[in-house]
């Protein structure tokens, strides 16, 4: 797999995972909404441009009904399938992918979160083991243009709701590789 993100800042530290690859996934899940939902023709080079694109994205990607065929570009087919076998990241559920939020990386994520309240949110719904989209979504779409500014939120929010959404519609192995 080509790394194309590689250039830019190095957003989360947590380990448990390649953070080299999961890098990459964050940048090109960024990359991949922005593009799609930039219907205004913002600047990539604008903060605008990213803000845009979760905030378009948060209302239907965290209820897993964005149009994922639409957005998803090649690169992020790519890395899908690269993390599709990664269980430091997924469980499997009733033939379903679901992030491991028991994991190392993705428990040091969540405790990384800069917002208090959608911290505990999290925490608590993970300690509950009750994570599902409907109660997700309202306190993720409050704060989805502060997500730009808050990598550990932001790489919850691409593997809850774009790449577990394409890992579970077989997005990853519809066409060839890169």
């Amino acid at each position: 797999m080509e790394y194309r993100h590689q250039d830019k800042t190095q957003a989360v530290s947590c380990s448990g995972s390649n953070l080299k690859l999961m890098h990459e996934a964050l940048y090109s899940f960024e990359e991949a909404i922005s593009e799609h939902y930039n219907f205004r023709n913002y600047s990539p080079t604008t903060p605008t441009y990213k803000q845009n694109g979760y905030a378009q994205f948060m209302y239907t990607g965290i209820t897993n009904t964005a149009p994922f065929v639409e957005i998803m570009d090649e690169h992020s087919q790519t890395v899908a399938k690269v993390i599709s076998d990664k269980d430091e990241l997924w469980v499997q559920k009733d033939g379903q992918y679901a992030v491991n939020y028991k994991s190392e990386f993705v428990s040091c994520l969540v405790a990384g979160i800069d917002d208090t309240e959608i911290r505990e949110i999290l925490q608590s719904l993970i300690e509950a083991d009750a994570i599902e989209s409907r109660l997700l979504a309202p306190p993720l779409r409050k704060r989805a243009v502060k997500t730009v500014n808050d990598p550990e939120l932001a790489m919850v929010v691409a593997l809850e709701a774009y790449y577990k959404n394409l890992l579970n519609r077989n997005l990853h192995l519809s066409y060839g590789n890169e």
